[in-house]
């Protein structure tokens, strides 16, 4: 009898395709989705079957085996079910509404803490990167990004010189040194979007560009030099990488559909950090505006463009996806001056 699946070295989660073979008493793993040379191994136990959730195997030495098939009938005969996971099943069962609730609020308490616990750390770690490291993962992340989603601008080249030549004044007559880059890229995938890397560049999509004249492309650019100069993308990256970090730790990273759920639930987090550092650049955006004479209303007018174009409940891959409600953010805008 054999099973095909994936090997887990212990706490890793580098995964090898691999063939579990039983004859009679004897197991044997092949490596190499079942093309290498078969090792005799001893398998300690057996995770219980839960919904959704595959029956992992623990080898002796501690390697665990996760099938991507059914176990053939008769496999996993003889092998021991995990005790550690049987003991959780048999406390859960004989769970009380009183340590259920005790449960609730110490989890309740345990996720408040680690939600204000990883921003703060991961702004520590930010302040000690220095400027140009961040540079070089934002170049980096930017060349990898570019092969994958970008392609060569539409946009005429006296347009793109008119607004870069604009954003890059803005920027050095409001301090941020050096001065990211400005592009323009055309992309299908991205439709009318605007972002900043760490450290920069700043890039810009035809799409957008077509939407918006030139003072509120500027006002765009603006609010994406703020989310540089807050560092916004470096703090974020931590942020979440931190929460991912602790997730693989938590969970047995063995691709489960416990680590999944987890990485999704992480992710949620991750728009949460978004929002706030939304909410930091459309600030520093006015402030940049006003500080050469330009209006924050060109921002709320891009605003509302984008509103209309992206249409009521726009969830997808657009530059209002992860931020706050328009209509909070033009009343800001509103509310910081003229």
């Amino acid at each position: 009898m054999r099973v095909a699946g994936h090997l887990y070295r212990p706490g890793s989660s580098a995964r090898e395709e691999a063939v579990l073979v039983r004859r009679g008493e004897r197991f044997l793993v092949v490596a190499d989705g079942g093309c290498g040379a078969g090792e005799e191994v001893a398998v300690a136990a057996l995770d219980a079957p839960l919904a959704g959730v595959p029956p992992a195997l623990t080898l002796a030495d501690g390697r665990r085996f996760v099938p991507c098939e059914a176990l053939p009938a008769g496999f996993a005969a003889g092998i021991a079910p995990s005790r550690h996971l049987w003991r959780w099943i048999d406390w859960l069962e004989r769970l009380s509404p009183l340590k259920a609730a005790v449960l609730l609020v110490l989890l309740a308490l345990a996720a408040g803490a680690l939600r204000l616990a990883v921003p703060l750390a991961a702004d520590g770690v930010a302040a000690l990167v220095p400027a140009r490291l961040e540079q070089a993962i934002g170049r980096q992340a930017f060349a990898r990004f570019e092969q994958l989603a970008l392609s060569p601008t539409r946009i005429g080249p006296a347009r793109r010189a008119r607004i870069a030549f604009a954003a890059s004044e803005l920027a050095r007559r409001n301090g941020i040194r050096p001065v990211p880059a400005i592009l323009f890229r055309d992309s299908t995938w991205l439709g009318a979007n605007a972002f900043a890397f760490p450290g920069g560049p700043v890039v810009m999509t035809d799409e957008l560009l077509e939407l918006l004249d030139d003072d509120e492309a500027v006002a765009v650019i603006a609010h994406e030099l703020g989310h540089v100069e807050g560092r916004h993308g470096l703090r974020q990256s931590l942020r979440i990488g931190g929460l991912l970090l602790l997730v693989s730790v938590v969970i047995a990273d063995d691709g489960s559909l416990l680590e999944e759920m987890a990485a999704a639930a992480a992710s949620l987090v991750h728009l949460g950090y978004s929002r706030a550092f939304e909410s930091e650049a459309d600030a520093a955006a006015a402030r940049y505006l006003a500080a050469v004479g330009r209006s924050p209303q060109a921002l709320a007018g891009a605003l509302r463009k984008l509103a209309a174009a992206c249409g009521p409940g726009c969830e997808g891959e657009s530059w209002l996806a992860t931020h706050p409600a328009m209509a909070e953010r033009i009343a800001a805008l509103h509310a910081g001056g003229p």
